[in-house]
């Protein structure tokens, strides 16, 4: 009999292979049926998913805590518009991102009739580097019930909503941008009664733009029943809509240094809540009256 010494140093390979296969990146090549969401459901938990250049003609579900990344430039993830999501994070602690610092090597995810990409009840969720493409009645990026959520250089083009926050806290929208038809940013159900800029979401450095053919009403940035969040550094055009609007449940939000931009008829602010701040705005390149 082997002595208790021997026995451990012989389990060490076993144990030291075993953390390397659950270690190991799995690389996804297109092809036919659902490579990509193939790939997802055997990986285990942890584990980094590389995905390579071409378009993958199918919706995913992120059922694990993974990190997906492109590996090439051209990574397009396509669910079409018959689909209702064409990326659904359903589960915590899920990284999704595109190359970093690189504009050409963005992750590109099209179609979902509904929203294109959801996060609804999770947390520890981040996307970084992606251009998402709604489809005409749809949302592009919509988070939901969910705290520690973070983007950055999230683009949304088409749709009708580009980014919807909803029902949740912590979250944080970075360098982030939405062109679509009636609401770039859409902020309801946030704390409420919280205190002034109290909600634990921000939004930084983000465009808002509405464009043809627009679907009225027509706003760049709509607070719903939001309560205590913060924006700061905004470009917003909203068209011959509103740019910034708040509604009566809308409460203790602070908005600095927004570049308001509108067309005839056009209205820059409405505030209707109570005690928001908004603070050094630009309207159509102007600090001058009529500018809140």
């Amino acid at each position: 009999m082997r002595p208790a010494h021997a026995r451990v140093w012989m389990a060490v390979p076993l144990l030291l292979s075993a953390m390397a296969a659950h270690a190991a990146t799995i690389e996804v090549f297109p092809g036919p049926g659902t490579p990509l969401q193939d790939a997802i459901s055997s990986a285990a938990s942890g584990q980094v998913i590389s995905i390579h250049a071409g378009v993958y003609t199918e919706s995913v579900v992120v059922d694990r805590r993974v990190r997906l990344r492109t590996a090439d430039e051209g990574v397009v993830i396509d669910a079409g518009c018959t689909a209702d999501t064409a990326l659904d994070i359903a589960a915590d602690d899920v990284r999704v991102s595109g190359i970093a610092n690189t504009a050409t090597a963005l992750l590109t995810i099209k179609g979902g009739a509904s929203r294109t990409v959801r996060v609804d009840g999770r947390t520890g969720v981040t996307l970084k580097t992606l251009n998402v493409y709604g489809c005409p009645g749809g949302t592009g990026l919509e988070i939901s019930n969910s705290s520690d959520v973070k983007t950055k250089l999230v683009h949304v083009r088409d749709g009708l909503v580009g980014i919807s926050v909803r029902a949740s806290t912590y979250v944080k929208l970075a360098s982030s941008s939405a062109q679509v038809r009636q609401t770039g940013l859409r902020l309801e159900d946030i704390a409420p009664n919280s205190p002034l800029a109290g909600a634990k979401v921000s939004v930084r450095n983000g465009l808002f733009h509405i464009h043809d053919p627009v679907t009225p009403p027509e706003r760049g940035i709509h607070f719903v029943a939001a309560d205590g969040v913060a924006v700061k550094r905004v470009d917003v055009f909203g068209g011959a809509g509103t740019c910034i609007e708040l509604d009566a449940n809308s409460d203790n939000n602070r908005i600095v240094h927004g570049l308001l931009h509108t067309t005839s008829g056009g209205v820059f602010l409405v505030d209707g809540g109570n005690g928001n701040q908004i603070l050094d705005p630009y309207c159509n390149n102007s600090n001058l009256p009529p500018c809140p």
